[in-house]
């Protein structure tokens, strides 16, 4: 584990995400970071957006810094540790709507601990401060990283049951939750101002939000609940910004070859066309 990010890439800092790709020293930079989703779960290397933007722009490196399970303090963690060393021109964040927010506000993901901050208001900082206030990692990965409670994450619902029982990790509520995001937002475009990058942010929208028909009451209760606000805080934040279901949602045919079956990770066409 790591203790500041939760897990990183076990690399030096100009190796960049899951993908373990390279700085190369001689060409202008653009950085993806996220999560699985930009890091291409499920397809090759070779297929990934990252990739098929490399063919395009010949000239530039364009570097996979996608981790699997990161949400946005993570990603802002991640990025400060790295831009130093990678000193991007451009940073494209892409942000899941689909889980992004909910795995935010607790301090566990996918069987690991993780870092949860709640943005504070005082005298001091009227404009609020990220603080971070998660207190159960020790006892969350005593457990979730044990050999039988590994086979429990086959059945998430219930192993993350466990977690809250065993461990009563602190979560933040729905409020709570958009007004951190919201400020780690901010932040990721500062630092990456302050190193001479712009930044793009992509909301990486799942096929469901969109087209729910089939899907059961409690899978479409969660859709309403969740679905759009990170389009939600990006927009009301003022970033420049694009959502990825602007251009796989639309026609139909593309719209069924972009999506892997779990609704949420692209196919390799999907990848070529984002």
């Amino acid at each position: 584990g790591d203790p500041e990010l939760g897990w990183a890439p076990l690399a030096p800092n100009d190796v960049v995400g899951m993908r373990l790709e390279a700085v190369d020293p001689t060409k202008p930079r653009i950085l993806f970071i996220g999560d699985s989703i930009v890091f291409g779960q499920d397809v090759a290397a070779d297929v990934t957006m990252t990739r098929e933007m490399q063919r395009r722009l010949p000239g530039w490196q364009v570097l996979n810094g996608g981790v699997r399970g990161y949400s946005a303090e993570q990603e802002y963690l991640y990025l400060k540790r790295i831009i130093g060393t990678v000193k991007p021109h451009l940073v494209i964040l892409g942000e899941f709507s689909g889980n992004d927010f909910s795995t935010f506000g607790r301090e566990f993901s996918w069987g690991h601990s993780k870092p949860l901050y709640l943005l504070q208001r005082s005298a001091l900082h009227p404009e609020g401060e990220l603080v971070r206030v998660d207190h159960a990692g020790p006892c969350i990965d005593r457990l979730s990283q044990s050999l039988l409670y590994r086979l429990m994450w086959q059945r998430k619902d219930t192993a993350a049951s466990v977690i809250e029982y065993l461990c009563e990790p602190r979560s933040l509520n729905f409020r709570q939750t958009r007004e951190a995001i919201a400020a780690f937002y901010r932040e990721i475009d500062k630092l990456a101002a302050q190193h001479g990058a712009r930044t793009l942010h992509v909301v990486m929208e799942e096929q469901r939000e969109h087209h729910t028909d089939g899907y059961s009451d409690d899978d479409y209760l969660l859709i309403r609940l969740f679905g759009h606000e990170i389009a939600r805080i990006v927009a009301a934040g003022g970033h420049t910004w694009m959502s990825s279901y602007s251009v796989l949602g639309q026609p139909k045919d593309i719209r069924d070859k972009a999506f892997l079956p779990d609704h949420a990770h692209l196919t390799p066409f999907g990848h070529a066309v984002l």
